[in-house]
């Protein structure tokens, strides 16, 4: 930040030691911000500290929801063995299981599993698809098809939504999240809290009425504890 009788912008570097101090942090920026443009790159602690300092109560306290209102939709396209150990432990959900191949390559696949998890949806039930290892001959041969199967979980999450109204939707993996905001055509996301370390709540902002608003979280496949997709469902 320019400090006063600066000839030109300075960079400031801000660091906490405890979240206290967040609300702080804030209250400079968004004042700072009235005054002209500024460029703030950060974690999610940035928006954390404008959250205090606007006082907006988040959405997600202590990693716990409210009810989602409807089904809820989960997309797990990561490999990792964290995300393996949440999918096991998710006891809420329908669980549909992709074979990766078939899904990075094959169109007719996609659309089948469009239907399944549509089916499942709009009877009423949290579903859970998630890319399977155990289909996978070849552990070498996904990591090479990694690109492929991210874009194939973004066009197959594009599908499904076109056609059933959720309002909740939860996507593991890092390439795989942003190929689902990609394929959402989001033009902007809204934090509203935090589900666990490294894996936020979000509202979707699309010009799409069925996506604008929709609650998303957005994890990469190392982050979360293994009850993080049950707790995405929601506690009463």
């Amino acid at each position: 930040m320019s400090r006063p009788g600066d000839a030109g912008p300075g960079i400031a570097l801000l660091d906490v030691s405890d979240n206290s101090q967040l609300e702080a942090i804030g209250t400079a920026i968004a004042k700072r911000a009235q005054r002209a443009p500024i460029l703030v790159v950060g974690a999610s602690s940035v928006a954390q500290a404008l959250i205090a300092h606007w006082r907006s109560p988040p959405h997600a306290r202590d990693g716990k929801l409210l009810p989602a209102n409807g089904p809820v939709l989960a997309m797990a396209g990561s490999l990792s063995p964290v995300t393996a150990q949440q999918i096991a432990a998710a006891s809420r959900y329908d669980q549909i299981p992709l074979a990766p191949e078939r899904l990075a390559h094959d169109e007719a696949y996609l659309h089948e599993q469009a239907r399944n998890i549509m089916e499942s949806l709009r009877a009423g039930r949290h579903t859970l698809a998630y890319t399977s290892p155990a289909s996978a001959r070849q552990p070498s041969m996904i990591a090479g098809i990694a690109k492929e199967l991210a874009a194939a979980t973004g066009a197959l999450l594009r599908t499904v939504l076109r056609n059933v109204a959720v309002t909740r939707v939860g996507i593991a993996g890092g390439d795989t999240s942003s190929h689902a905001v990609e394929a959402l055509e989001c033009w902007g996301l809204e934090w509203l809290g935090q589900l666990d370390s490294g894996v936020p709540l979000l509202r979707a902002r699309a010009d799409q009425p069925t996506i604008d608003g929709l609650e998303l979280m957005l994890k990469g496949g190392q982050m979360g504890g293994p009850d993080l997709f049950d707790r995405f469902v929601g506690v009463a």
